[in-house]
Formats: structure tokens, C-alpha cells, sequence
């Protein structure tokens, strides 16, 4: 499991908390500070871990590790764009900008 604080378990926490379960139901073998400490974890059997799918894709494709469904929770977070507008962002900023506004992400 992901640190106490981190984006990834507090959503997970949430989600529970929606299907009418809590984390403490759950038995947490480790808490680590990274999707890659997690990943390793896994990967030496400790058990099972909720990860983004973005943060498993490489495995994915290698075979390493499998995702599961779990049905009735739905880990979805809000993402923001920050920006100084005091500033002129930079080249590559702009462009990731009307990448995203071109590109809207739907939640499902």
C-alpha cells in the first residue's frame, strides 16, 4: 500500500469508503513511498497492491505482473494544472496546454 498522505491511497480510501468498506477491513502487509517499491513487492510475492494501471503498463506488457477488476470501486482522482501567470510558460508547456485542451479526459 502506497504511504499514508500520497494521492493513490487516499483515493483508494475514498472509494472504499463508498462501497461501504474502510482500510482497516484490509490487511496491509506493507506501506512504501513508491509505485516502484511497490511493483518489487509484488513481484517477490509479498501480495497483492492497488496501483494506477498507467503505473503497471510496462509490466503489463512483459507479463510480470496481472491486473484485477474489483468490482464497485472506482479509484478516480481530480488532476489540475497549475501555472504562475505572472510568467510566460515555456514552449513545451504550451504545447502539453493545448495538448490537454484539445484532448479532454472524461471521467468514466
Amino acid at each position: 500500500m502506497r504511504e499514508a498522505g500520497s494521492g493513490l491511497r487516499h483515493g483508494f480510501e475514498k472509494s472504499l469508503e463508498r462501497a461501504g468498506r474502510s482500510l482497516s477491513e484490509l490487511r496491509i502487509a506493507l506501506e512504501l513511498g513508491s509505485n516502484e517499491a511497490i511493483k518489487e513487492a509484488v513481484q517477490r510475492g509479498v501480495g497483492v497492491a492497488v496501483l494506477s494501471v498507467l503505473a503497471i503498463q510496462k509490466e503489463l506488457k512483459a507479463g510480470s505482473l496481472h491486473a484485477l477488476e474489483v468490482k464497485d470501486i472506482h479509484c478516480n482522482r481530480d488532476m489540475f494544472v497549475v501555472q504562475d501567470r505572472r510568467r510566460v510558460a515555456p514552449l513545451p508547456a504550451r504545447l502539453f496546454l493545448a495538448f490537454l485542451d484539445s484532448n479532454p479526459v472524461t471521467a468514466s
